[in-house]
């Protein structure tokens, strides 16, 4: 053989040598590709079905709380209005006409048990102010003639989540109605401040006031300790007999 021919066989031994390596690590890479592909879809799937979990398991803890918010609600939202609605009755003997705001509230009570029975929170919770629902509340009381709710503005964004809005909410609702019902009081002011650190809501009263010791154990002050306690907030109540009653929460916020 030549040398020519030598040169030859060897070049085209090189080639497929090196052709065959070059197949021989394409087949090893797509190999590899394959393989981490296939144990990232595993990874992928296994992390869809954690995800679901978690969400069956948050679904299954939000009904359980749904459940216990309903009778809460049931208590302070529902036990607000047929405070008012019994205020009217009393009224009755003087004025007849009252009769038709006694139906009014009773029927938005039942409208209200209703939404309760569907919903955690109330839908109109994410766009109106905690001002905006005490202005409405203040609405309802000041009808009454019994008492004058006064709501001082708040200037600043209040800057609270709905559930949160909603504590605050009936919070300040059972200190109302805790007034109404055991104050004999004339007027009744909420107002706020607001700084970078937190929201602090005043609300005071101008009833004969009671002693705190032999209250203590009262089923309103227990509803508004919880919630101040779900807030994460500072609960402070000061009264004593012929000096009314004030309350301050003080809540931290982002």
């Amino acid at each position: 053989m030549s040398q020519e021919n030598i040169e030859i066989v060897g070049f085209v031994t090189a080639f497929f040598i090196i052709l065959a390596s070059f197949i021989t690590g394409a087949l090893l890479y797509l190999r590899q590709y394959r393989k981490k592909k296939l144990e990232h879809e595993e990874e992928k799937n296994s992390l869809q079905k954690q995800h679901q979990l978690q969400l069956m398991q948050t679904q299954l803890n939000s009904q359980q709380q749904t459940m216990h918010h309903i009778g809460r609600e049931i208590h302070d939202s529902v036990g607000q209005k047929l405070t008012l609605a019994s205020i009217y009755t009393k009224q009755m003997t003087a004025e007849n006409d009252k009769a038709a705001a006694i139906y009014s509230l009773i029927d938005e009570s039942l409208r209200e048990l209703r939404q309760l029975s569907k919903s955690l929170t109330d839908p109109e919770l994410l766009t109106i102010s905690i001002h905006d629902l005490l202005m409405k509340e203040a609405e309802r009381v000041n009808a009454s003639g019994a008492c004058y709710l006064r709501i001082e503005p708040l200037a600043a964004p209040d800057n609270l989540e709905p559930g949160e809005k909603n504590t605050l909410f009936r919070l300040l609702q059972e200190f109302i109605q805790n007034s109404l019902k055991h104050a004999a009081c004339r007027n009744i002011t909420i107002s706020f401040l607001k700084d970078d650190a937190q929201l602090v809501v005043h609300a005071t009263d101008d009833g004969k006031g009671f002693e705190l010791k032999a209250n203590n154990a009262g089923n309103g002050l227990y509803n508004m300790k919880r919630r101040a306690e779900e807030l994460k907030a500072e609960l402070l109540l000061n009264s004593r007999p012929g000096s009314g009653t004030q309350l301050t929460i003080k809540i931290p916020v982002a």
